[in-house]
């Protein structure tokens, strides 16, 4: 599961796809009625609005990687930073 969202610093683009993430999250918990998930991180790949594609110089190193998620995140178009959080969520 991914989330993206944007910023005008990295730590607030991050803060911003990690509760987009979890709100996609709670989301299926309640779609599917499961109350206990279990997550892990997932690599994701960029999810640009305004670009095809994020060229490698165009990232905000390093990635941010917890016990539940994993964010990289990169310079955007129109917004100074831009995050994609990946889980993998079980149940």
């Amino acid at each position: 599961m991914f989330a993206t969202d944007d910023g005008p610093f990295k730590s607030f683009a991050v803060q911003a796809s990690l509760t987009a993430l979890k709100n996609e999250i709670e989301g299926v918990k309640a779609k599917w009625r499961v109350s206990q998930v279990t997550l892990s991180p997932a690599q994701p790949k960029p999810n640009p609005y305004w670009r095809g594609e994020v060229t490698p110089d165009l990232y905000q190193k390093p990635d941010i990687i917890t016990s539940t998620a994993h964010t990289t995140c990169w310079r955007g178009v129109v917004s100074p930073s831009v995050c994609t959080s990946g889980a993998k969520v079980c149940w």
